[in-house]
């Protein structure tokens, strides 16, 4: 596993540079790949490990100044986005411009060219109100970003307020008027039921588009209320019931385009308690629109854009031939009611008209999703040899079989056919060992040796559907060591799962305490990792809640907390790899060898073409990780799952540590400078030798040991004030050198 030097010291010596780097952070750096064979029995998805797609809202905008528009897809589900290049009439993953966006908050996203000059803005969510960052790149240069409202207001009848647009909904931002500048729609924040017509002043003010000037011009635009699925008010009646409260809250999600070539706007409106995906044409105009009616079978009464829950339309050009077309995606985060299906989420309407006179035909219902493994949503895999041929395979926990009522969940059983060094995959099996039967949601996948006779046994969670409670099953493996699984659903048996077990949280297991017992580490939904010890007979005992020091995050920003154990580095010592909401994963390097210590832990990057950087590896926000050593280079690759149902490969493109030597050295010392206290403690993440020398290379205290994970003190009282070198080495060579300074 490669890590590389992040940061070096400082230091008032120039000399000292030329002869010492000191490392304070190391990185397993890895290599995306998505060129692993694989095939779904059927065909060869070109874009396999893209990671599937589940809830997503187009855009398109050249990131990178070449002159090219790349797509870029926020899924809402996942928070995060998917980037693809147009090449030869295909679209190829390029991930890697995500670096060029603005951090943003999760909700919604438009790239909207609001000042006219050529190159798209952001508006985005924001929890004061709209956000809209500016596009200040240079013609040919990448993007680059200025924000200019954070929030964005508007004037009401009472002064200027907020222009608030709630997350679960999506905005229309398009020049209503025609007169050169964007205006807003939007639903009434508080109570739903009306639109807003947001009027950009800046063309009436200014004379040009390159202002943010919001006039709130009317409280009901087009003349009609919403006020259930299917029931709406026009003309001025009202559906409000006697308390004055709209009958039909929630998410609402707005197109506005010519429809009819007439010059006014018309309307979509997805409802996220509704399955259709409304149109209401504008027999008004531009200045004062006015709907009399709606449709529910848009745009092509064939193939009309309903299905659960909530569908969004996003209007852009798809196909790349210059005239626009008509995406739908549901915009839930979640399954809601778990009737969406997340695999054919993604509904595309070929525009064989004009972008001012549309005529949608109905083209897929999974736009890329097709092209990916994409087995619905929340994907766990885990790494196994399930035919015992020396090859790993895979098996893959996913909510996504229609059981008739309901998605819930099975296993995919993923054949490794290739060789030790060059891995290829295909579906053996769609549901391995029939536990779709047992019609569990959000299914995880984990093995343990249960009964003491070397096989692997299999433990299957999940939430049932009656009671949204977590339920849990073990099957014994019935083949002997060294043979293919063999599982019987039918003689499954209860699996007890901790009290504290809650819907989102992940089981795994491994020997924490080496008593030749599985115990049971759970990663939890609170972002906590658990620690129960197995006190027999797979009897799990609380032993640490906050295992490693990973404790529950009231903030909210670190959760959904999984955890996998394994030998990363292949030295014959476990590791532990968890990854959490930030979308980022750490790993935890012999951390069995932590557990009374302040542990340690390094970050998984990979080089990114666009910052020249190692750059941290962006996943789902809820992301599940296994790994193996797929390509035979004595070190694990691995392979992970998330929200969206697919699943992403990251090889070592580097084998083992330089000849397996281990991690990257790391030493840590504090305080630096030295100057209320004489003491100096110094912490290693490998077993050392330590000496103190002066910026001359003398020595001023002799080499003493250091073992790793444990922190040494010592007195530095007799030293005089100035700059030291503090060396550390380890018995294979590696070296750490860092300055510290007495200042007293």
């Amino acid at each position: 596993m490669q890590k590389i030097k992040m940061r070096k010291g400082s230091s008032a010596i120039a000399v000292f540079f030329l002869l010492f780097t000191f490392p304070l952070f190391a990185q397993v750096v890895l290599e995306q790949r998505y060129d692993v064979p694989f095939s779904n029995g059927e065909r060869s998805p070109r874009l396999a490990w893209g990671g599937g797609l589940n809830s997503g809202q187009y855009n398109r905008m050249d990131l990178d100044g070449d002159g090219s528009e790349e797509l870029v897809i926020y899924d809402r589900s996942a928070d995060n986005f998917q980037i693809f290049r147009r090449a030869d009439n295909d679209f190829v993953p390029a991930n890697e411009l995500a670096i060029l966006l603005p951090s943003l908050q999760r909700g919604w996203v438009l790239f909207v060219d609001y000042n006219n000059d050529g190159k798209k803005d952001i508006f985005s969510y924001g929890l004061a109100g709209t956000i809209v960052h500016k596009n200040i790149a240079g013609d040919g240069e990448p993007v680059r970003w200025k924000k200019v409202a954070d929030p964005l207001f508007t004037t009401g009848y009472s002064g200027k307020i907020n222009l608030i647009v709630n997350s679960a909904d999506v905005p229309a931002i398009v020049d209503i008027d025609s007169d050169g500048d964007v205006d807003i729609l939007v639903y009434n924040f508080a109570i739903g039921g009306y639109i807003r017509y947001n009027k950009n002043m800046s063309m009436e003010y200014f004379g040009h588009a390159d202002s943010l000037e919001y006039l709130l011009e009317t409280r009901r635009w087009g003349q009609f209320e919403e006020c259930d699925c299917n029931d709406f008010k026009f003309s001025g009646e009202s559906c409000s019931n006697s308390s004055g409260r709209v009958q039909h809250p929630g998410g609402k999600a707005l197109m506005a385009f010519d429809a009819d070539g007439d010059g006014d706007m018309d309307l979509t409106v997805g409802h996220e308690q509704c399955t259709e995906l409304y149109f209401y044409e504008n027999r008004g105009d531009i200045d004062s629109a006015y709907m009399i009616d709606y449709s529910n079978m848009f745009p092509d009464s064939l193939h009309p854009a309903n299905f659960n829950l909530f569908p969004a339309g996003y209007f852009i050009d798809l196909d790349y031939d210059g005239v626009k077309d008509l995406a739908v995606t549901p915009s839930f985060e979640d399954n809601y009611n778990f009737k969406i299906d997340f695999a054919h989420s993604n509904w595309v309407y070929h525009n064989k008209g004009r972008d001012d006179h549309p005529e949608f035909s109905f083209v897929l219902d999974d736009f890329l999703q097709g092209e990916m493994m994409d087995f619905g949503e929340n994907a766990m895999p885990f790494a196994a040899d399930v035919d015992a041929d020396g090859s790993t395979d895979l098996l893959v926990a996913a909510n996504g079989f229609w059981n008739g009522e309901y998605y819930s969940g099975r296993i995919i059983y993923i054949r490794n056919e290739g060789s030790a060094g060059e891995p290829a995959f295909i579906v053996q099996e769609a549901d391995y060992a029939g536990l779709s039967s047992l019609k569990l949601i959000n299914p995880k996948i984990a093995m343990a040796d249960l009964n003491g006779d070397n096989a692997p046994d299999l433990i299957y969670t999940g939430m049932r559907y009656q009671d949204f409670k977590e339920s849990g099953w073990y099957i014994l493996n019935e083949a002997g060591v060294g043979s293919p699984f063999v599982f019987d659903v039918n003689k499954r048996q209860v699996f007890t799962l901790p009290e504290r077990f809650e819907p989102g949280d992940t089981p795994s297991f491994f020997d924490v305490d080496s008593d030749g017992n599985p115990d049971l580490l759970v990663g939890k939904k609170n972002g906590a990792l658990e620690y129960h010890r197995n006190s027999g007979d797979n009897t799990f005992v609380l032993e640490d809640p906050d295992f490693l020091g990973i404790e529950r995050d009231f903030s909210g920003l670190r959760v959904k907390l999984t955890a996998f154990p394994a030998d990363l580095d292949m030295d014959g010592k476990a590791d532990l790899i968890v990854a959490n909401s930030t979308k980022t994963a750490r790993v935890y390097f012999d951390f069995q060898e932590q557990i009374d210590t302040e542990p340690d832990f390094v970050g998984i990057v990979m080089k990114n073409e666009v910052s020249g950087r190692e750059e941290p590896i962006l996943f789902d926000d809820h992301t599940w990780i296994t790994g193996a050593d797929f390509y035979g280079k004595a070190t694990m690759s691995l392979i992970a799952g998330g929200v969206r149902g697919g699943l992403q490969m990251f090889m070592n493109p580097e084998g083992s540590n330089g000849g397996g030597q281990g991690p990257v050295l790391e030493v840590k010392i504090y305080p630096n400078p030295i100057s209320a206290t004489p003491g100096l403690h110094i912490r290693s993440n490998r077993d050392v030798s330590v000496e103190v020398l002066t910026v001359l290379g003398q020595q001023v205290i002799k080499s003493f040991p250091v073992k790793k994970f444990s922190t040494v003190s010592f007195d530095t009282g007799f030293l005089r004030n100035g700059t030291y070198i503090l060396k550390a080495v380890t018995d294979s060579g590696a070296v750490n050198s860092q300055l510290f300074l007495v200042l007293r």
